[in-house]
């Protein structure tokens, strides 16, 4: 019996080196890279992302990927804006949520500088320029920034109202635009961030203030007066400004109809 146990341990001393798979059975141990297994550390000049796969299409993929989960580490942010009003005074309070997490974003700049095949693994080394990942996200981010700003300054000259639907609609460039700037932020540490957060957070704060500075009139018929002493209720109870004067009014609530009033359960419907 010991002789038999000592020839199976000879007889499998061959295979130890390579591994056994009890899945698929013997398999070849795959060597990893030297420069996979110690990769670039990245420097002022570039960004190195390290990356496999079952193709080099693949492998290039996910070492993008690398980059992209460097750089979008504080990506996204949250902005809680709350608006009271007590005895006719607005103040508003302003908190803010940084949310780390990786998304996929347009790279730039970037070149395979490594690539090998081990087996059927492939792996790749990209490295992605810092300078002209910065120079494109910022042309982006000016982009959209003069498109918010412009938006909202035409709508400015027109009425309170039409700022109010201009802060509101402008809310997925805010957002965009403020990805982009933790982008740049993460990519480019001499990046001033502030000036555009700032702002950002300014647009966002005074679309929540706006339904209070704005002046409401309700306007309606006689036979619709039951209806618009409700809606004029609600406003109130909201601390939305109701005037009684059309000339002050940014905005006119025009209620026309005719009401047909049956009795349920003793309330009128």
């Amino acid at each position: 019996m010991f002789k038999l146990g000592l020839l199976i341990i000879l007889g499998l001393a061959p295979y130890t080196a390579r591994g056994f798979d009890f899945g698929f059975g013997w398999t070849a141990k795959t060597e990893v890279p030297e420069w996979v297994a110690n990769p670039t550390k990245d420097d002022a000049k570039f960004i190195y992302g390290i990356g496999s796969g079952i193709s080099l299409a693949k492998a290039e993929q996910a070492a993008l990927k690398n980059i992209s989960g460097k750089l979008a580490t504080v990506v996204s942010s949250s902005v809680f804006a709350n608006t009271s009003v007590h005895q006719g005074a607005v103040s508003s309070t302003f908190s803010e949520e940084i949310i780390t997490k990786t998304f996929d974003t347009k790279l730039s700049g970037f070149e395979t500088e490594r690539s090998d095949q081990q087996g059927k693994v492939f792996y790749v080394k990209v490295r992605m320029s810092r300078t002209l990942f910065v120079k494109d996200t910022l042309e982006r981010l000016a982009s959209i920034d003069e498109k918010i700003a412009s938006k909202i300054k035409l709508a400015s000259r027109d009425s309170k109202l039409q700022l109010y639907f201009a802060l509101i609609s402008t809310r997925p460039d805010v957002s965009e635009a403020t990805s982009l700037v933790y982008l740049l932020q993460a990519a480019s540490p001499s990046f001033d961030s502030n000036s555009y957060l700032i702002k950002y957070r300014e647009y966002q704060s005074r679309a929540e203030e706006m339904p209070y500075r704005l002046g409401f009139r309700v306007n309606a018929t006689a036979e619709m007066k039951l209806i618009s002493d409700l809606l004029v209720s609600m406003l109130g109870e909201h601390g939305l400004l109701l005037l009684k004067q059309a000339d002050q009014a940014d905005a006119t609530i025009r209620i026309n109809g005719s009401a047909d009033n049956k009795r349920i359960f003793g309330d009128y419907m």
